[in-house]
């Protein structure tokens, strides 16, 4: 169909009708010369939405996800092991419950959802100046952000046939920018080999530290993994998540949805 006939205003009334009676509309998108039919993928999404419970819906959802890249030179980068399974999951949950959703992702190694908007970051200095446009019911963020970068870049390739002395600076902080522009901010602490409590401990006082809703604190051992072990800390509770990243997902929404 090209966009002229879709944009026909006997089209469109005809359109406005069935919506009114209740018809669901699933495409189609433009490209600026043709409107192009909605894939497998988003016709599946809307099923599973349409079947789904619609807590969220009308809320508007913001998942940050995926791994920063901080450039040493032309080629070569500092980085995080996140391949965003698990923000694929949430913003797929969200948006079949009825959100609004919206995914930021950084450096992934997973297919994104064409159906969902979609911005990407590569640093943390492009999350906090993308930061500015938050205007979110919640913020949701599995991003496995750096917490150094160069302090020198090379426009380049640092020749491999010597070595380097690569010195770090220390990047703003993400979260409190995220959290000035939305007051329902759920953020990730990952540590390694830590007691349960001790790990509780952490992210309570991450929680106090950036007036957060909820931090969702895991071992790194899970990244990459199609599952997950979590525990869901707010300031006064604690609940234990297993299962598969996409079950742990729909219990982070579940949660998000009750305070929403």
């Amino acid at each position: 169909m090209h966009d002229s006939m879709y944009n026909n205003p006997a089209v469109q009334e005809n359109v406005k009708k069935l919506k009114e009676w209740g018809v669901s509309f699933i495409g189609p998108h433009s490209d600026g010369v043709r409107a192009k039919a909605a894939s497998r993928e988003e016709v599946v999404a809307y099923v599973i939405k349409t079947m789904s419970k619609d807590d969220l819906k009308g809320k508007r959802v913001l998942v940050i996800g995926g791994r920063s890249e901080e450039p040493i030179d032309s080629m070569r980068m500092i980085t995080n092991r996140s391949t965003g399974l698990m923000a694929t999951h949430i913003a797929e949950r969200a948006f079949e419950r009825g959100a609004d959703t919206e995914l930021w992702m950084g450096g992934c190694s997973v297919p994104l959802p064409g159906y969902i908007r979609t911005k990407r970051f590569e640093t943390v200095s492009d999350l906090i100046k993308m930061a500015k446009e938050i205007d979110h019911d919640v913020v949701i963020v599995p991003a496995a952000l750096a917490d150094f970068s160069p302090k020198d870049k090379v426009s380049g390739k640092i020749s491999s046939s010597k070595g380097v002395n690569l010195a770090l600076d220390p990047v703003p902080k993400a979260l409190p920018v995220i959290r000035s522009k939305c007051r329902n901010v759920i953020g990730f602490k990952a540590e390694s080999e830590m007691a349960r409590k001790e790990l509780v401990d952490k992210a309570r006082l991450r929680l106090k530290e950036y007036d957060l809703k909820a931090i969702i604190a895991n071992d790194i051992d899970v990244a990459g993994k199609s599952s997950a072990s979590v525990i869901l800390v707010t300031p006064d509770s604690e609940k234990d998540i297993s299962g598969p990243k996409a079950d742990v997902a729909d219990s982070i929404l579940t949660y998000c949805a009750g305070i929403l």
